[in-house]
């Protein structure tokens, strides 16, 4: 029981955190685009007010690091762009954010390269002279990310699994605790799980039919014993390998016992052959009687197997004197 928890608790306990870590990176990665798509709309508009300004002029002596810069006429033909030659440029005016901005002003898209692995964000604002101005700028997809976090990541979760692993073994050993320490001789004193008292009151419920069963069986066992107690006629009952289980005084008489003969082999106890030879007869299933004289007198011995369902659990002898 103790492993079953002591697993269950490092797979939840990791599954958890596997799943909280992912789940996490994903919000800080939503998060950090929706800052990146408004520091973007703001740098575009900061160049929309210098381009408005001074037209052409404004890229001149202009230098983009992060960004990419394109300047696209009303009909889509790409006036200028920071990055590729305008002849190998095709029109950009189905592009979903520059038809956003020539509708509403302002338009915005991303945009996902399964090639390049990444995730382009793009800003584009309508001129005053109808022409509109895009930025964009690149981002790592999350997959890339992870993948260029497995080192750290790896060792987060090596970590985790030990911690996992330590925790679960405390909690584990806590869990289990009370059940290693229920007193089952009087179950209802015990304090523990709410969980667990119906169980313990069964438990309670079933050691006292139990002891009134042991109870009355003891007084029966007391009133056979007087019974065959009291009886003139020897009885000795045995088990399948001819000990002997149960003696009465008279069967003692007669075969001069003595008192600590119980569990005694009957052939040590009396070397007749005649008896012998019926008692293994009984013992392998046969009704016999036979008259047998035993310390000098005559007695009628009647051996028969005792018999439980199909099962054979020794003998009877009875001794009747004649």
């Amino acid at each position: 029981m103790t492993k079953r928890i002591f697993r269950a608790i490092c797979f939840a306990a990791l599954t958890v955190f596997l799943a909280s870590a992912i789940l996490i990176m994903g919000v800080l990665y939503r998060y950090a685009s929706g800052v990146g798509q408004s520091q973007l709309k703001m740098q575009t508009t900061l160049a929309a007010q210098g381009v408005t300004n001074e037209g052409m002029e404004y890229f001149r002596n202009l230098r983009v690091v992060n960004y990419r810069m394109t300047w696209i006429d009303a009909d889509g033909s790409v006036l200028y762009d920071s990055k590729s030659d305008l002849a190998e440029m095709e029109n950009h005016f189905e592009r979903e954010e520059v038809q956003e901005a020539l509708v509403k002003g302002y338009g915005e898209s991303r945009r996902y390269s399964v090639t390049l692995m990444e995730r382009t964000l793009y800003s584009a604002q309508k001129l005053n002279d109808g022409t509109i101005l895009r930025l964009s700028i690149a981002q790592k997809s999350l997959l890339t990310l992870l993948l260029g976090m497995a080192p750290p990541l790896c060792m987060i979760v090596v970590f985790a699994w030990a911690l996992s692993v330590i925790l679960a073994v405390q909690a584990s050993k806590k869990i289990v605790k009370p059940f290693n320490e229920i007193n089952l001789d009087d179950p209802l004193s015990n304090e523990g799980y709410d969980e667990l008292s119906p169980l313990l009151r069964r438990i309670a419920r079933q050691q006292r039919q139990l002891r009134r069963r042991e109870e009355e069986l003891l007084q029966k066992e007391n009133e056979l014993d007087t019974i065959i107690g009291s009886m003139n006629e020897g009885m000795v009952l045995l088990n399948q390998k001819g000990k002997i289980v149960s003696i009465n005084p008279a069967a003692k008489r007669i075969l001069d016992a003595g008192e600590n003969c119980i569990g005694a082999d009957m052939l040590s106890l009396c070397r007749n052959l005649a008896l012998q030879e019926l008692l293994s007869k009984a013992l392998q299933g046969e009704q016999g009687e036979q008259v047998i004289q035993l310390q000098g007198e005559n007695y009628q011995i009647n051996a028969g197997p005792v018999v439980s369902g199909d099962d054979r659990k020794g003998a009877v002898l009875l001794f009747f004197h004649v």
